[in-house]
């Protein structure tokens, strides 16, 4: 058994923790406030996880990808593995912090200070759970790491930017044009997690000149429920910002599409417009916090749904086995559907008075 990120891969989260990747929930007892990045890639806790890979075992933290595959669901592992050239160096992926200009009905208040801001005012919706005392996230303006990742840049492959909006914390991009990175730039993949909401001109400078561009562009839907799943974004401005990124050189956009009960009943549209833009789809098939899992959808827009994509034919061979993992989750939570009107309704009535689009639950679509 192989994992990329388990050999190849850091990722550092909120709090400073050091672990292979965004969905490894074990805790390795590795900081970035207290050890360097040579110093996890050395660590007794990096090759005990590689000699459990080298074994087949799964790791404690792996569970995410381990109940992934035994669904026949794509798991970040596997979508990691055709993708041989991001990790044949060390693939950094650098959590920047919360500050965001999207209030996201399924995202947390970690990685977004309009959720944060929304919370403090009117409280947490009464079916979702959220954890709050979450650390500041200050190490990203610590310059020691960026001496860290200097030290370190021969054996980078890949950097990568997860926030939060990447485009709105000024230090990174200055960060970004010390000496020692510029010089090895060419030899380097960015890698940026954007809602695709803001574009600046400076930053079309700074995205030119690495060895390739991956722009992975949150976006869950299409017109106006997404909108109103991404509370403060444009659709036009996003559509337009997406077609700007794919025209720079060596730039390669994908979609990551959280497939939630909010977004499962226009995730046609949002293929549709994936095939016309040319773009890669990644899905998310988002069971935390439970309530928007899209098991808890009324099973007669599931069924719908997987009629509308039964014809549907992605014009590259990567989208359409994403399709087929989506589908084979679709028919899962048909099966296991736990559908509760009545808390649907409540969930969608807290953000329809404390955000200021409005959507109607009887068919969780906008046309």
């Amino acid at each position: 058994m192989y994992c990329p990120y388990i050999e190849k891969g850091l990722t550092i989260e909120n709090d400073g923790m050091m672990v292979p990747c965004c969905v490894f929930t074990d805790d390795l007892d590795l900081n970035i406030r207290k050890n360097t990045i040579k110093e996890y890639f050395a660590s007794e806790q990096y090759e005990q996880l590689n000699q459990q890979f080298d074994n087949n075992i799964w790791p404690k933290g792996c569970a995410s990808c381990e109940v992934a595959e035994k669904n026949k669901q794509l798991s970040l592992r596997q979508n990691a593995l055709p993708q041989k050239d991001l990790y044949s160096k060390q693939f950094i992926d650098l959590t920047i912090g919360n500050e965001c200009n999207s209030d996201c009905v399924m995202c947390v208040p970690e990685n977004s200070s309009k959720i944060l801001s929304r919370i403090r005012q009117h409280g947490t919706p009464e079916d979702v759970e959220y954890t709050l005392d979450f650390d500041k996230n200050d190490w990203i303006n610590d310059d020691s790491l960026w001496q860290s990742l200097e030290e370190n840049i021969n054996d980078i492959g890949c950097l990568k930017f997860l926030g939060g909006e990447p485009f709105l914390n000024k230090n990174i991009w200055k960060q970004l044009n010390r000496p020692g990175i510029q010089k090895h730039k060419q030899n380097i993949n960015l890698m940026v997690t954007t809602n695709a909401s803001i574009l600046p001109s400076e930053k079309m400078e700074e995205l030119q000149g690495w060895r390739s561009l991956l722009i992975n562009a949150s976006i869950d839907a299409s017109g106006k429920q997404f909108e109103w799943i991404r509370q403060g974004l444009d659709w036009k401005t996003v559509s337009s910002n997406v077609q700007k990124i794919n025209s720079l050189q060596n730039s390669i956009v994908s979609v990551s599409l959280v497939v939630s009960v909010y977004s499962i009943a226009n995730v046609h549209h949002m293929l549709e417009w994936v095939n016309r833009n040319d773009c890669l789809v990644y899905f998310n098939m988002l069971e935390k916090p439970p309530v928007m899992s899209i098991n808890r959808a009324p099973v007669e827009i599931l069924e719908q749904t997987l009629l509308r994509l039964k014809g549907l034919k992605m014009n590259k061979v990567q989208n359409q086995i994403q399709l087929a993992s989506l589908k084979n989750f679709i028919k899962k939570s048909i099966a296991e559907n736990r559908y509760n009107p009545t808390m649907l309704n409540r969930m969608t009535d807290y953000y329809n008075r404390h955000r200021t689009h409005t959507m109607n639950t009887q068919t969780l679509e906008v046309e």
